[in-house]
């Protein structure tokens, strides 16, 4: 699996962000994924620098929920 990497700061260090309302089944215990909250826009992030907190969207995936 290829890395995304940070536009900013070049950190591989990025995690993916993800939308919507966890319940017991889907809590955020992955480290490698960040709640990004309820509401979603087509202009909202969809990666996250662990390294220097920049987030962006990539313009390819678009944002993802939890019933993606």
């Amino acid at each position: 699996m290829t890395k995304i990497k940070c536009p900013k700061c070049n950190s591989i260090n990025v995690v993916e962000i993800i939308y919507g309302m966890p319940t017991e089944t889907n809590k955020f215990s992955d480290k490698d994924i960040e709640c990004g909250g309820c509401c979603i826009e087509p202009t909202s992030s969809t990666h996250k620098c662990k390294s220097c907190d920049y987030d962006w969207q990539d313009s390819e995936s678009g944002p993802r929920t939890f019933f993606d």
